[in-house]
């Protein structure tokens, strides 16, 4: 009876150590995911901010002449 408990446990315990690495490839694979989209968000406000702050004065040049 006591190597059958010990057996289950065993199982168990290996089972519930699958199972919570598969939870932090779930939480690392969406870090990366989110990190991502976050560096793609922070890419294309930048890029806004540029364009914001580039193109003004050659509107304004362009309007002048």
């Amino acid at each position: 009876m006591a190597t059958i408990w010990t057996a289950g446990t065993e199982s168990l315990q290996k089972s519930s150590a699958s199972r919570n690495l598969t939870l932090a490839g779930n939480h690392l694979g969406c870090a990366t995911y989110s990190g991502l989209l976050v560096s793609c968000l922070a890419s294309w406000f930048i890029y806004k901010l540029c364009y914001l702050v580039v193109f003004p004065p050659y509107l304004a040049h362009y309007h002048a002449v």
